[in-house]
């Protein structure tokens, strides 16, 4: 069961059965500008989770970093996750780690899975 969830600022609606390229651009908290993530090193790797309330993951997917310097990166939520009994209005989860792997970065959003009529 869905619920109102809290409002992070940024919102991605996906009708069910249905898959989009979707993208976020990270900004640097010191500088207020795009976070440049051209250090391969210290921003190796990325996952987005979309999670259910009660910790269920219904998505796992690796990002693709679109535009280091600029701060933005690329995701694609399948199909397969996007199916009826996964509508709703649930939280995103970016993670990018370090080589290390340690999670450097984290930024939380709204994803909805929205039944079509």
């Amino acid at each position: 069961m869905s619920m109102n969830r809290t409002d992070y600022g940024l919102k991605y609606d996906v009708e069910v059965d249905s898959q989009k390229p979707l993208t976020i651009t990270l900004g640097d908290p010191n500088t207020g500008g795009a976070l440049n993530m051209g250090d391969t090193t210290q921003y190796n790797s990325g996952v987005v989770k979309i999670i259910k309330p009660d910790g269920t993951i219904i998505a796992n997917v690796v990002i693709t970093f679109d535009d280091r310097p600029n701060g933005v990166v690329g995701f694609t939520i399948l199909d397969v996750d996007t199916v009826l009994a996964n509508a709703g209005n649930w939280t995103g989860n970016l993670e990018i780690s370090s080589d290390a792997p340690k999670i450097i970065t984290q930024l939380k959003f709204n994803y909805n899975i929205i039944e079509s009529y």
